[in-house]
This record gives C-alpha cells, structure tokens and sequence, in this order.
C-alpha cells in the first residue's frame, strides 16, 4: 500500500511541491485532515514516510462521544507532537449547530469541517486538503446516491481531484485513498503498527452510510468477494461515458439556448434532446423532478404558453415556442395594487400611470385621441376611487367590439406577452354591484387591461362630456 499510495501522492501533489530554490522548503504545503480513525492515521503516516511533500495535520473533535472524542483528539496530538509535524485541532458544538441551523448532524458536522478546513488553508498558506476517503467510501456513496435518485453525475462516485465543497472551488481537496481497499488499509496498520482509535458507532445503524457499510456490503461481499474493486472499475468507465456525454451536451446546448430561453423546435430536433433539456434546467437550479415535468410537458403536446413550473430561485415558463429561465417576481406572489383617488401620476411596479381628466368634444374621433400607450374610457362609468393592480387568474372584460367576453389571460395570448410581461401588466378594476341567489354585494370588475384594451362599458360615445385618460409613461 504505501508504495502506491505514494505514486499517487507523487502524482497529486507535483502542483504543490516547493521548489528547490524557495527560502523555507520545509514549510507545510498541504493540510491533512486526521480523525483518529485508521485510515486516516494510515493517510497520515504514509505522508510521514514518503517525505514527498510538508504537511500539518488537523483534526476535528464534534464533542458527540463525549470522552471517546477526547481520547481521539488526544492519539493525534500524541502522534504528531512524537513526529515533529504541526497540529491543528478544533472543537465543535455540533448539536447545538445543527439545530440553530435547521439541518442533520451530519450535515452540520461537514458544513464545520470544511469550513474550518479553509479558514486553516488562508491563514497559513495551506494550498492544498487531503482526506482519508477509500475505495469503500466511494462504494457507500455510489449506493446512497442511486438510493435517492440520481444523474450519471451522481453514479461517479467521488474523485481524487476535487475542491472543497464549502466556501468556493478555489482549495484542492485531494483524496490519495481512493483506490485502496477498506481491506487494505487494515492490513497496511497491522503491518506497520500504525496506532488509531475505533469509532463505536461505526457499528451502528443510526446513519444510513452505516447501515450500508453494516448490512448490505457483507451481503455483496458473499455474492463477489471483489464487489468495491468492480464497483470501482464501473464508475471509471461511467467517468468516460460521462466525458462524451458532456461533449455532447455543450456542442448540444449552444445550438438550442439563447440566453434565458431554450428554442423548443431546435430542441427537439436533436437527438436525445431530453438529457440535453435535464442537462440545461439542472445546471440552472432546477430539480431533477421539476426538469422531468418540462419533458413531459413538451412530450404530451400540451398547452406550452402560459405554463409555469419551478416554485424555488428560478421559473421556467413557456412562451411561444420557447422555454424562458426567470427569476421569480415578488409581486407574483404578493397582490401589488394602488389606489386611484382622482387625476395624478401613479406608480405601479416599474410603471408610471398618468391619469388626467378633460371634457370631450362629442364631434371628435376617440382613435385621434389617444397614442400607443394611452386609453380613454368614459368618466362617467370610472367614478373614483378605482383601483389598479396585477393580474389575477380568473380575471375577464367584455372588449369593444366583441359581443361576448374574454378571459385577460387569453388576451395575453393574442398579444403574445410573455409571463414577465403578464405579471407586469396592470389591470385596472372598480367595485360593481351584483345580486343573485346567493345575496348581494360589491366585486371586482376588469374594466381596462392598460394600456391594451378597455371594457366596453367605458367605451367613450357621441353622448360622453368628459373623459378619463390613462397613459402608461415609457
């Protein structure tokens, strides 16, 4: 073991290898992250012996054993104060952590450690962590991972090259073990009286990594003797399928996406344009449920316009041939409205309404009357106060020069509008009231769409003295 670890080690660390003509070549280059446990502490002395590199060591006591933890903390300190090599070493309210935080110990324990593991890493130079992680690790989290569901991405496993997931991609995170056997590192400490401690919870069933590594690899084991090897060997070859699969996807990509929007046509005109379309929406924020509705809505010929999926920091709505990527609006969710209580200047969202009144010329023509952005309705079927606010679901007016009336989302439709433009336009309503079997009262009624269309009833006639007119400012 130790000369392989070291191969890979030599191959690992050239990057961070001081060179022959800096002032203090013996300086810790790289931080190696030792729990007590045995694979760890055989990490850390193959480190020892190799010579290839300087190195600290860091260790990281959660205070979730109680003594046990001391006494890790303790074997450590022992060994590297006995070896000469600086120690870090840090205590955690884990518990306490993870509750103000609202998350799993586990979770919280990786958020402390990695965070901690880069603080180390700015203050003293450090340019690179290495962690203890092996071939059997590697074999667990292949099976969590299709065990919650999970892209090829997922299927990979863990690589020796990575970054540390807290903080940013810019430390290395190197893991030499990863080839080594769970087997093999046992063997390595026996051989050369590597001393660690035994985590008794290893033996568990409290996490689910532990119910794996307790229950299911004995079985595996029983069926192939070899299974985390083989394990191994398929996530290598998965490695390269997954290389042309990325090929693939960026030459793939810039064909169909323009900006925020994916070109539904030139999507599905590409072979396998469903992992292409996952590829996108994931890589945007999307969850592989959510990216899996976007398939089968455009799979099942469904009404694509209009429809919105994503509820988290992105939406994907549809829009006339296309799939837009938006960031949610607030005043979506949240009923903007204003209040008109006579002739002003009023703001709505990133609009400016001005509203005026003046006596109308009975000989006039309305059309001569108003611009692109403007509307005049009849002021004796505006009385103030009205309101203006966004646009509701369910929410109709009777158009001039239509008998019947329209829903407001079909006429975004005919306008082509997409869902930003929708939810950015305002709707002006007054109270009417209404009686019927049920009782009577006051309710909304739609009576412009600005600046697009007006209700009939505040159609402007030969009859009107004054009108109101309503002018959206660009």
């Amino acid at each position: 073991m130790q000369r392989q670890v070291e191969a890979i080690l030599t191959e690992l660390l050239g990057p961070f290898r001081p060179a022959p003509e800096e002032e203090t070549p013996e300086a810790p280059r790289v931080l190696v992250a030792v729990s007590g446990g045995i694979d760890s502490m055989c990490l850390a002395d193959v480190f020892r012996r190799s010579r290839i590199i300087p190195f600290a060591v860091a260790h990281c006591n959660f205070q979730l054993r109680g003594e046990e933890a001391d006494a890790d903390e303790a074997l450590v300190r022992s060994w590297t104060a006995k070896h000469g090599i600086p120690f870090h070493s840090i205590r955690f309210n884990t518990e306490a952590e993870a509750r103000q935080r609202g998350v799993s110990i586990e979770m919280a324990a990786r958020e402390l450690r990695y965070g901690w593991f880069r603080y180390l890493c700015t203050q003293n130079g450090y340019r690179a962590v290495v962690t203890a992680h092996n071939a059997n690790d590697n074999a667990e989290t292949l099976l969590l991972n299709l065990l919650r569901g999970t892209g090829i991405k997922g299927m990979l496993g863990m690589s020796m090259r990575g970054s540390l997931p807290v903080g940013g991609a810019d430390i290395p995170l190197l893991r030499p073990l990863l080839k080594v056997t769970r087997q093999e590192i046992a063997t390595h400490a026996k051989w050369h009286n590597i001393p660690f401690r035994e985590d008794r919870t290893n033996a568990e069933d409290v996490y689910r990594r532990n119910r794996i590594r307790n229950n299911v690899f004995p079985e595996l084991q029983a069926i192939n003797p070899s299974f985390v090897l083989t394990l191994l060997e398929d996530m290598e070859r998965l490695r390269s399928v997954d290389a042309i699969a990325d090929d693939y996807y960026l030459a793939m990509k810039e064909c169909c996406l323009e900006g925020d929007s994916i070109d539904i046509d030139r999507l599905r005109s590409m072979p396998h344009w469903e992992y292409i379309l996952y590829r996108i929406l994931v890589e945007q924020g999307f969850t592989p449920a959510e990216a899996r509705m976007a398939e089968d809505m455009l799979k099942g010929g469904r009404q694509i316009s209009g429809t919105t999926i994503g509820c988290g920091e992105k939406v994907l709505y549809g829009a006339f041939g296309k799939l837009v990527i938006s960031e949610p609006r607030d005043f979506w969710e949240e009923e903007a409205s204003v209040t008109v209580d006579g002739p002003g200047t009023y703001a709505f969202g990133n609009k400016r309404i001005v509203i005026t009144e003046e006596p109308w010329d009975a000989t006039g023509d309305p059309k001569l009357k108003r611009g692109g952005n403007t509307l005049i309705a009849d002021a004796r079927a505006l009385p103030y106060p009205f309101t203006i606010r966004g646009w509701k679901h369910g929410d109709y007016l009777r158009p001039i020069g239509l008998s019947g009336r329209k829903k407001v989302q079909d006429l975004f439709t005919d306008l082509k509008l997409s869902l930003d433009e929708k939810h950015e336009t305002p709707i002006l309503v007054r109270k009417d009231c209404f009686s019927d079997e049920k009782g009577s009262g006051y309710r909304d009624h739609v009576s412009a769409v600005l600046p697009y269309r007006i209700d009939a009833k505040l159609r402007v006639t030969r009859q009107t003295p004054s009108i109101i007119r309503l002018t959206i400012e660009k």
